[in-house]
């Protein structure tokens, strides 16, 4: 049986540290996330998630996912609705 997976290309990272993160994020080149990612993996994946998809990081950790939930459903109803956005 095939494995499905996804990778996310992060280019040019940005680094900064959430304020729901306590120690400074160790930049990696890559993260891969799976059953043997620790801690530090997660945070530095969701500081990315959450830098490229514009959520301010002073956030508190669960109103930067509403944020990111919020966006989902947004972009998920104009895809399905197909609703022209005029900026």
């Amino acid at each position: 049986m095939n494995k499905l997976f996804t990778k996310a290309v992060i280019v040019e990272p940005r680094i900064e540290c959430p304020t729901w993160i306590s120690e400074k994020i160790e930049y990696k080149a890559f993260v891969i996330l799976s059953g043997q990612s620790d801690e530090s993996d997660v945070e530095l994946f969701l500081t990315h998630l959450f830098l490229y998809n514009g959520i301010d990081l002073d956030r508190s950790l669960k109103d930067s996912f509403n944020a990111l939930f919020i966006m989902i459903i947004i972009l998920e109803y104009v895809r399905t609705a197909q609703v022209q956005i005029i900026p």
